[in-house]
C-alpha cells in the first residue's frame, strides 16, 4: 500500500508542474503577442472603426486572460490536491471463465 501511496503522490506532483507548466506558457505566448509593436501602439490605419472596435476588444480579452492565469494555476493546484487528498482502495470483484472446446478438452484427458 506504501508503493501505490508514493505513486499517487509522485502522479499528483506531476499533475501540478504540468498543469502550472501548461498555464505558464499560455501567459506568457499571450503576453508576447500582446508585445507586438502593432499591438502595443494600437495603430491599425487600415482597420474600419468598427474592426478597430473588434480589435480592441480582443487585445482587452487577452490581456484579461493572461491577468487570470496566475489565479487559474492556482485554483487548478488546489483542484488537484483536493483529488488526491484522501484516496480509498476500491475493489471490484473479477472471475474468469476458460471456455475450451469439448474436442480439445476430451483430447487432454484420454
Amino acid at each position: 500500500m506504501a508503493g501505490l501511496l508514493r505513486f499517487l503522490r509522485d502522479r499528483e506532483t506531476k499533475e501540478i508542474k504540468d498543469s502550472a507548466a501548461i498555464l505558464t506558457e499560455l501567459r506568457r505566448s499571450i503576453l508576447t503577442e500582446l508585445d507586438v509593436p502593432e499591438v502595443q501602439q494600437l495603430y491599425l490605419p487600415d482597420l474600419k472603426p468598427a474592426e478597430r472596435e473588434q480589435f480592441e476588444r480582443n487585445v482587452d480579452a487577452l490581456r484579461a486572460r493572461a491577468a487570470e492565469i496566475p489565479a487559474e494555476i492556482e485554483r487548478e493546484r488546489a483542484a488537484i490536491e483536493a483529488r488526491y487528498a484522501e484516496p480509498t482502495a476500491h475493489l471490484s470483484p473479477v472471475a474468469v471463465t476458460y471456455l475450451i472446446p469439448r474436442s480439445i478438452a476430451q483430447r487432454e484427458t484420454h
